[in-house]
């Protein structure tokens, strides 16, 4: 198969979180996202605007701002993400992607960082990657 330069490429992929029940047992939950896959170049400029949030972040709590972790996650996943798969309510309806929705699953432990995960994972390409997820 020949190799296709777009413009903007797109593909879903799975996230997987271990979550601790109230027994105390781990189990795995997962989700797919749509990942935006950037140039090579637009990747160096994403880290350090991801770098300058932080920052950004930081000096805003310092001021006295209500900005949250959550909040700044939520900014930083939408540059990397747009979509996603199989996130629900509490009560089993599926949640819509939107500013509010995102940062709700933002506010959930380890999210941010099992989604930056499998956008690495994503990134490298492969089905045993994929499946291993």
């Amino acid at each position: 198969m020949s190799y296709k330069i777009v413009a903007n490429r797109r593909a879903w992929w799975p996230v997987t979180v271990p979550v601790t029940a109230e027994d105390g047992t781990v189990g795995e939950h997962a989700f797919e996202l749509r990942f935006i896959l950037h140039k090579v170049d637009r990747q160096e400029e994403l880290e350090e605007i991801v770098k300058a949030k932080m920052v950004e972040a930081v000096k805003a709590k310092e001021a006295g701002d209500d900005v949250t972790s959550s909040m700044v996650q939520r900014d930083m996943l939408k540059m990397f993400a747009d979509d996603w798969r199989g996130v629900l309510a509490e009560n089993e309806e599926p949640l819509v992607w939107n500013d509010e929705n995102v940062r709700l699953l933002m506010n959930e432990p380890r999210l941010f960082d099992r989604a930056m995960v499998a956008y690495r994972l994503c990134l490298a390409g492969g089905q045993e990657i994929r499946q291993g997820n």
